[in-house]
């Protein structure tokens, strides 16, 4: 359902054989690749086949849409202020403001291969790259502040709760 619609009907449409319910539906053109990332507001974050980034609000709207990459988007996050930070097959980790204006871009070592982590500060940005080794970036303008190299291809690194960051790769 469109936004406009579900607050007309104020149903939603149950999916057979759950009891589930469909709440909206977006169709993007060109169609959604990767995964499908969770804002801190609710809100979707897409990657499509072409480089861009969709933002879609948590009632099915379009919100904004931004093109870090020419063709593919291995990595999008957002952080509790709303920024928006994406890595693209072009060796290149972006950063956009809540609106979806341009704040920094930086050349990262390798092209990032995996989804981007965020730190529980909200300080630092996680990827895996092309080089096998995990990176760590600075959100508030992407300087890098460390790598290490794992001996093989990175896997999607994942936060613990004492802040340890985990990531397996194929050594």
């Amino acid at each position: 359902y469109y936004a406009s619609a579900r607050v007309q009907q104020e149903q939603a449409e149950p999916i057979v054989g759950t009891d589930l319910v469909l709440l909206w539906r977006f169709q993007p053109n060109p169609e959604p690749i990767g995964q499908l990332v969770a804002g801190p507001d609710g809100a979707v974050y897409t990657q499509t086949g072409n480089g861009y980034v969709r933002v879609i609000d948590p009632n099915g709207a379009l919100r904004l849409t931004v093109k870090p990459s020419r063709k593919r988007v291995p990595g999008v996050i957002a952080d509790a202020q709303g920024r928006i930070y994406a890595t693209g097959d072009n060796g290149a980790l972006s950063a956009y403001t809540p609106g979806g204006d341009f704040l920094w871009s930086v050349l990262t070592d390798g092209t990032a291969t995996t989804p981007l982590l965020l730190s529980g500060d909200g300080q630092a940005l996680y990827t895996g790259t092309s080089k096998e080794q995990l990176d760590a970036y600075a959100t508030d303008d992407g300087h890098k502040l460390w790598s290490v190299a794992l001996g093989g291809v990175p896997g999607a690194p994942a936060r613990g709760g004492d802040g340890t960051i985990y990531v397996g790769s194929a050594d």
